[in-house]
């Protein structure tokens, strides 16, 4: 295993039980590897933008260095248009 799949793994939401956030809301977008959803904060009610990617298209495209660079690029962005992470 590469080391850009392993931190790929490390990016997983986890089980529903143990996620802080409800996924029930509607779809916001899709895009070829996954789709943003809209999610709720169960602990203050607050809306987030939640990226569901697709692992197996990632990999067999040869994506996964893209996803990666994609996500310390939103952590680093500071702009009042753009969400933090």
């Amino acid at each position: 295993m590469t080391k850009a799949v392993s931190q790929l793994g490390d990016l997983q939401l986890g089980c529903a039980d143990a996620c802080p956030l409800s996924l029930a809301l509607s779809p916001t977008g899709q895009g070829t590897f996954g789709r943003v959803k809209l999610a709720r904060a169960r602990s203050d009610g607050r809306h987030y933008a939640v990226k569901v990617l697709r692992k197996e298209q990632l990999l067999r495209l040869k994506q996964v260095q893209h996803v990666i660079n994609e996500r310390r690029l939103l952590a680093a962005i500071d702009h009042p248009l753009i969400v933090k992470m």
